[in-house]
């Protein structure tokens, strides 16, 4: 088994996700997430509100993907999914990261969160922090990531060199 994650049908969050998704979406261990956040975000905020303004997700050039708040409220699946597919050009079985905050990350691939978006979306809406920014990000390809701005906005970010 490994310790650096809990497949999400054995977790709290088990109940958010339908049963296809279920086999494919992991929690990060608190240790790992922590770990994961300190090496690809920032070594000392807590979540995106307490990021400095120097932070490279704040100074780095921001393309608007679209409204994601819409298609949420209408369950509109696939217009979020075509958005995201039309501005990132990760490939389906990349590894990426739903980041919430610090202490809470999912483990899927690009696949698996194009067609379930809506539903990591509500985890972080039920955990209370609805108001706040939440990030996927790819291991492999660290110089880009996704924001969703709790406002209903999705920017890809590209990390200056």
């Amino acid at each position: 088994m490994n310790t650096h994650s809990t497949p999400i049908a054995n977790s709290p969050y088990d109940n958010y996700f339908d049963s296809k998704a279920k086999n494919y979406i992991y929690l990060l261990s608190l240790e790992h997430s922590s770990k994961l956040w300190e090496q690809n975000i920032d070594r000392t905020a807590q979540s995106y509100s307490t990021l400095a303004e120097s932070n490279w997700l704040h100074t780095a050039k921001r393309d608007l993907v679209g409204d994601w708040l819409t298609p949420y409220n209408k369950h509109r699946i696939k217009t979020v999914t075509l958005l995201l597919q039309n501005s990132i050009k990760w490939k389906l079985n990349n590894k990426v990261y739903y980041c919430i905050n610090k202490e809470v990350t999912f483990e899927t691939t690009w696949q698996v969160f194009l067609h379930h978006w809506r539903e990591f979306l509500l985890v972080r809406q039920k955990l209370s922090v609805y108001h706040e920014f939440s990030l996927l990000i790819s291991t492999s390809l660290q110089t880009q990531a996704v924001i969703f701005n709790p406002h209903g906005r999705m920017d890809t970010i590209t990390k200056p060199r």
